[in-house]
């Protein structure tokens, strides 16, 4: 897949690419068995060495002439459980760096990219020493003992949309926490002007898509992960790169997809298709939570690659699941099943047009705010991630529920802003509110339990 993909970028721009770039998960390598580790090296122009079970432990240069072609210079954001997970992996690959960076020979990209950096860092100052260590960084991630992963705090905050105004915004939190350089000499320090100049050049990500059962917009750890890559590369460059998907799903009919035909096979063929919409009808509350999240994930892809998701597409959106364009019912469906579900989709289409990413008409952002409005008159409030403590959401409701001076409109704000205050209780349709819960009561019992004897204490360890 890397000989097609730089032979096809030697025949459409008449050149090899520089550096390519890639988000270290250990997830991946243990169900692709190492296909981006794999892909690192051999852009690198190095290869594996295995002992006499198959395994790896070292690594070697491929020659020159063998190798027939430049060494591609690499960017590497290591995830913080890869590094903790993989930490002998991710020091087998800065070997592998460490030996192409020090290669003075032509056509090594990443020996020239090391020098220019070198000289750089000494000219703002970096003694020598570290400017060398530095200059052969590729590596990247949070410090040593932080654990960035563990309670996926970066897409949380990017759900809290109404915490932040801009991409850039949220994008100098995530540059804040990964800028530690992970290469010998200088492993596990913060060194954000390795990162800066490192990220130089980067022209393309690749992501490894191992599992038929993942879709593009089912989960969020795609926008997340390589999205905020993109928009880092992005922002320090002033190039967004491109995104693709070393789809091997099959392994032999492996190939490269963009992330913008993904996403688009996925809007066709479970967002906006109406036989996957009613097989998660069928599946009652759980499926409404599933159909919720597909749009949730849209705005995530929005915010980070701002061209992936279009205008059309959230039109599309609109005409499915709040005009019914498949006449399935499904107001009704989400008001009997799933009332909360439907709040979160249209929070998320909300907040969509509110922060720009969507320029809806006004007709359209009225008709979304009043089925919200609707819901949450009727239902109560669901208090989730994203409009959950969110302000700026309720002052855009109120604005857009206003302008019209509609007395039905207006009764329907008051209404809005009355349940908006309660707490959403959950409750059985039988018991009234704030019935005292029946059942067994736990209280701490103060008595001490009995002593054992020495004899009943020997006894019980000859048994154990």
């Amino acid at each position: 897949l890397i000989d097609e993909h730089l032979q096809s970028e030697l025949d459409s721009k008449g050149r090899y690419p520089r550096k390519l770039a890639y988000s270290l998960v250990p997830f991946a390598t243990y169900n692709d068995f190492g296909i981006i580790e794999s892909q690192i090296f051999y852009l690198l122009g190095v290869r594996p060495v295995w002992d006499a079970k198959n395994r790896v432990r070292d690594v070697e240069l491929i020659p020159t002439a063998e190798l027939d072609r430049p060494r591609i210079d690499v960017f590497l954001s290591a995830r913080s459980i890869y590094r903790d997970e993989l930490p002998k992996m991710m020091r087998l690959i800065d070997k592998a760096i460490q030996m192409v960076t020090a290669l003075d020979e032509p056509d090594n990209y990443v020996y020239q990219n090391s020098e220019a950096t070198r000289h750089k860092l000494e000219a703002d100052g970096v003694s020598s020493a570290r400017a060398t260590a530095l200059s052969r960084a590729r590596m990247f991630g949070a410090k040593p003992e932080e654990v960035l992963d563990s309670h996926n705090w970066f897409f949380y905050l990017t759900d809290r949309s109404g915490e932040w105004e801009t991409r850039e915004d949220l994008l100098q939190v995530y540059l804040m926490y990964n800028k530690h350089v992970y290469a010998e000499g200088v492993w596990g320090e913060h060194a954000p002007e390795a990162f800066d100049n490192a990220i130089q050049g980067t022209e393309t990500i690749m992501r490894s898509w191992y599992d038929n059962r993942d879709f593009v917009l089912a989960n969020k750890f795609t926008w997340w992960v390589d999205g905020s890559l993109s928009l880092a590369i992005k922002h320090i460059t002033g190039k967004e790169p491109e995104l693709l998907y070393v789809d091997v799903r099959d392994p032999d009919s492996a190939s490269l997809v963009t992330s913008d035909a993904v996403l688009q096979q996925d809007m066709r063929t479970r967002v906006n298709n109406p036989r996957w919409i009613k097989s998660m009808m069928n599946e009652g509350y759980a499926g409404g939570n599933i159909l919720t999240r597909n749009i949730d994930n849209m705005m995530g892809w929005k915010i980070m690659r701002e061209n992936s998701i279009t205008d059309a597409d959230w039109n599309r959106v609109t005409d499915v699941y709040l005009r019914d364009k498949h006449q399935l019912d499904i107001r009704k469906w989400f008001d009997e099943t799933n009332p909360y579900a439907f709040q979160k989709m249209t929070v998320t289409m909300l907040e969509t047009i509110r922060k720009g990413y969507w320029q809806a008409d006004e007709a359209t952002r009225l008709e979304i705010t009043q089925a919200y409005a609707e819901s949450v008159a009727k239902h109560g409030r669901a208090g989730g991630t994203r409009e959950g403590g969110n302000k700026k959401l309720e002052q855009f409701v109120d604005k857009t529920l206003s302008a019209p001076n509609s007395p039905e409109l207006n009764q329907l704000l008051e209404q809005y802003k009355q349940k908006s205050a309660e707490l959403t209780e959950i409750t059985s349709t039988d018991a009234p509110l704030n019935e005292q819960v029946q059942g067994k009561k736990l209280e701490k019992k103060s008595e001490q339990k009995p002593q054992k004897t020495p004899q009943e204490t020997e006894s019980f360890v000859q048994q154990h």
